[in-house]
């Protein structure tokens, strides 16, 4: 999705991004916790956080501050 005068299109594009990292980060960290690396897992875990709250600000922002 590129940069144009539509800018639904931005904001739809970094929404499925952030959400692709999102489940990303989900995976890894179940991976590192079958391995033993808990620390690992608990970076991945913040990440996975830090993702979901971006997440929904993003989507409360679009859906009812851009109407």
């Amino acid at each position: 999705m590129i940069f144009d005068k539509n800018h639904s299109n931005d904001y739809l594009g970094g929404f499925f991004l952030l959400v692709f990292w999102m489940f990303l980060s989900l995976k890894r960290m179940v991976n590192e916790l079958w391995e033993g690396k808990k620390k690992s897992a608990i970076i991945n875990l913040l990440f996975t956080i830090v993702t979901m709250g971006l997440v929904i600000f993003g989507s409360v922002q679009y859906f009812f501050i851009h109407k």
